[in-house]
C-alpha cells in the first residue's frame, strides 16, 4: 500500500491517491481517490476483497488508518515496501 497527493490549480486542495500494488510486478491492483482518511482506506480494502485479492502480506507505513483497517490481516508496518 502507498499513497501520494496531488492538486489541481491550488496546493491547498489536495487530492490523495491511495493504492494497493503487487510488489513483485509493481502492478496497481486497486485504488481510491479523495481525502486521506480512514473511510478511503476502508473502501480500498473493500475493493480488494471484491476483486478476490488474497492478503498474503500487507506492507504499509505507520499511518493509523492503515493500521486500523488491516490489523486483522498479515500486516507489516515498514517503509521498506511502501
Amino acid at each position: 500500500m502507498d499513497e501520494f497527493w496531488t492538486y489541481v490549480g491550488n496546493k491547498g486542495k489536495k487530492y490523495w491517491l491511495i493504492y494497493a500494488y503487487e510488489r513483485e510486478g509493481g502492478e496497481i491492483v486497486a485504488y481510491v481517490w479523495g481525502k486521506r482518511d480512514l473511510k478511503k482506506v476502508q473502501r480500498l480494502r473493500e475493493k480488494l476483497i471484491k476483486l478476490g485479492v488474497s492478503f498474503g502480506c500487507i506492507c504499509t507505513d505507520d499511518w493509523q488508518s492503515f493500521v486500523t483497517t488491516f490489523k486483522a490481516d498479515n500486516h507489516v508496518i515498514s517503509k521498506a515496501y511502501t
